[in-house]
């Protein structure tokens, strides 16, 4: 059998780091990170895109540095993915 390796890097994130980068995502995608999360929490979203992705874990950032339930990601995406 053989052994998959994975690397990765690991970055310490500010709060202005989490929020300029939700802010990049809402542009790109015409919506606010609340209306991504529910989207995203209703199952309403291409999985496909790899930038939702990223948007979960930065949505879900902010919800822990600020308590803002809203941003909350209920479904964690591929860790709910049974292989």
């Amino acid at each position: 059998m053989k052994k998959i390796v994975y690397t990765m890097t690991v970055k310490q994130l500010s709060g202005a780091d989490v929020n300029r980068k939700l802010a990049e995502l809402e542009a790109k995608y015409g919506m606010t990170s609340r209306e991504f999360a529910k989207k995203w929490n209703g199952g309403e979203l291409d999985c496909a895109i790899m930038d939702y992705f990223d948007w979960e874990f930065y949505c879900e950032a902010a919800a822990s540095d600020c308590g803002d339930d809203d941003l909350r990601i209920i479904n964690q995406g591929a860790k709910e993915l049974k292989i």
